[in-house]
């Protein structure tokens, strides 16, 4: 045929740029970097707050009985917080059943337990959970935010 681009059908034949940045209009690049902005923002939200609700272990060396009276479990737990990085001076522990019991132990596992704590003016209920295991002479303790 006289030059002329054409295909069997007598059809011109489609131009192959799918995907193709050089062939994407202003309009389209400017779509497609604020969606790119945006998904990495949200995955930036969505690491950020992993990170602040991840648990912290921390391993204290003491020289408490085994199993921890309460007294005792109040104090590894509040170490645990300062060890965590918490400044645990402005926070009160929060009794976990009406008769105002602090340290919740495990029944089956009387070494393991835990300790609410809330923040001075906070509003919830309890704002980290401190969960420990006691061992011979170390304490081995989880630092968990709220969510």
């Amino acid at each position: 045929m006289l030059g002329l681009n054409v295909d069997e059908g007598g059809r011109r034949p489609q131009r192959e740029h799918a995907g193709s940045l050089a062939m994407m209009s202003t309009r389209g690049k400017v779509a497609a970097s604020i969606a790119a902005l945006c998904a990495l923002a949200y995955g930036l939200a969505w690491a950020m707050y992993l990170w602040d609700h991840r648990t912290i272990d921390v391993t204290l060396a003491v020289g408490s009985t085994i199993p921890p009276t309460e007294p005792e479990a109040v104090q590894a737990t509040r170490d645990a917080l300062s060890l965590a990085r918490l400044d645990a001076e402005g926070f009160e522990p929060v009794p976990y059943d009406r008769d105002g019991h602090l340290f919740a132990r495990r029944t089956d596992q009387p070494r393991e337990g835990h300790v609410l704590w809330r923040a001075a003016r906070s509003e919830r209920l309890w704002d980290y959970l401190v969960r420990c295991e006691w061992q011979a002479s170390q304490v081995t303790c989880g630092v968990t935010r709220a969510e």
